[in-house]
């Protein structure tokens, strides 16, 4: 079973590699950093008024703070769409239930290999935001970058994320696994965030809803003397990891037992 589900994890990578889905895995994360870099280069004037001595985790918790509540979201709907539209195209279901490998195992490679994109993209952003930090202290040393180190407690911070967003994952894969209307995975997250740019900043409500467990599990990361984000965070991916396990074995039953997919 091991070694099935490895060869289909091959197979998968194979056949999205060259695909846009690759590509936006790997241009998402910079182009966000890109555009908070900016930010602090050309206002770089309002940090300095502040005078803030946190600078690296004020520059994190704006990377972030954008990522997990607008831009992941939605990179997440778009990859599994795109992912999953590569079989809904020419039988590509039929093809796959035609080869001698368990259902459950094509199944557990695309959710996997979803993961793993939105996991690189995570850390490419990471990656990114060490570069523009030192980038900055060279360009705009009054900001301070140069006279803090980075705090490596943020290197955490793309596990933290990603361990919020786990159950995202599930469900779009599963929506779009089922679906062959690229529009029904990616329309379905524009609600979903829009609610979250709502709900995210309300802390009684935000537990509940769970788009905003990324933001959630990241802050604590990155502020973790404030006031109850220990606790947040701790609800948020405990939750998002057994509601993607139990959704994902959901996925995996509810595939074996279909005769077609459209």
């Amino acid at each position: 079973m091991k070694s099935v589900l490895l060869r289909s994890l091959y197979a998968e990578h194979l056949r999205v590699k060259s695909t846009v889905a690759f590509k936006i895995a790997l241009l998402a994360p910079v182009m966000q950093v890109a555009m908070n870099f900016l930010i602090y280069m050309f206002n770089y004037t309002y940090f300095v008024e502040k005078n803030d001595r946190q600078i690296w985790s004020t520059f994190t918790a704006s990377t972030w703070g954008f990522w997990c509540t607008l831009t992941l979201p939605m990179l997440i709907a778009i990859q599994t769409a795109l992912v999953n539209g590569l079989e809904h195209n020419n039988n590509g279901w039929r093809n796959l239930f035609a080869l001698p490998v368990p259902r459950s195992s094509i199944y557990a490679a695309k959710l996997i290999y979803a993961c793993l994109l939105i996991f690189l993209s995570q850390l490419l952003l990471c990656g990114a935001e060490v570069v523009a930090g030192y980038t900055l202290s060279v360009i705009r040393p009054q900001l301070g970058f140069q006279h803090q180190a980075i705090p490596l407690v943020l290197l955490l911070t793309p596990l933290a994320a990603m361990c919020g967003s786990m159950l995202i994952i599930v469900v779009h894969n599963l929506v779009s696994s089922f679906s062959a209307n690229f529009f029904v995975s990616t329309g379905a997250a524009v609600v979903f965030t829009l609610f979250n740019l709502i709900l995210v900043n309300k802390d009684e409500l935000a537990v509940y809803y769970p788009w905003t467990y990324p933001q959630l599990a990241a802050r604590f990361v990155i502020y973790p003397a404030e006031s109850g984000t220990l606790i947040r965070a701790v609800v948020a991916m405990n939750i998002s990891l057994i509601g993607a396990w139990l959704l994902g074995i959901l996925g995996i039953m509810k595939l074996s037992a279909q005769k077609q997919i459209a």
